[in-house]
């Protein structure tokens, strides 16, 4: 038994030790993986995690664009199914639903099975997205159009420069 608390100790101090920095190997990854997935059925929705537990993760779902109360969407892990909606901002703000359930659904399905942290598709097709990092700002910006542009301000207020083709990164991302 005392073996087995020392290995579970040796273990955590060992994977506590790690860096957690992002590689270029890990951003050509996941660019490999998205680059031809358009997220067509999430237009002008985001979606983005806010808190995680062994059962369940929480996210905030709203319009991509607007200044609009959001939905709390709590989705468990062991049934991989969403199982509440929560719209008390919505009630509390007098707005009127403006995703329906099946939206809703839908886009935390996709974030969830691509294991996304952030996803957000604006009306033109444009993603923002960040798979690595919890509780932080978008880290790759991916346009639908290739502009050639090396920097790109998005109205969300972030800066990104060119990586490669159409895919940004955040210029104020975490290393």
């Amino acid at each position: 038994m005392l073996k087995l608390i020392f290995l579970s100790f040796l273990a955590i101090a060992i994977f506590s030790c790690t860096s957690g920095d992002i590689t270029s190997n890990n951003i050509e990854d996941f660019i490999n993986n998205f680059k031809y997935d358009e997220f067509s059925n999430l237009k002008d929705i985001a979606v983005t995690e806010r808190s995680r537990s062994f059962t369940e993760i929480v996210y905030i779902v709203d319009k991509f664009s607007g200044n609009n109360p959001v939905y709390f969407v709590t989705y468990n892990l062991s049934s991989q199914s969403v199982t509440n909606i929560d719209n008390t901002m919505l009630r509390k703000m007098n707005v009127v639903e403006y995703l329906d359930q099946k939206q809703i659904y839908y886009a935390v399905q996709i974030t969830n099975k691509n294991k996304l942290y952030l996803l957000g598709v604006d009306s033109n097709g444009n993603i923002i997205v960040n798979p690595f990092y919890s509780e932080s700002s978008p880290y790759f910006l991916r346009l639908k159009f290739v502009k050639g542009d090396s920097i790109i301000r998005m109205a969300h207020g972030y800066d990104y420069t060119l990586y490669k083709d159409n895919w940004y990164l955040n210029t104020k991302r975490p290393k």
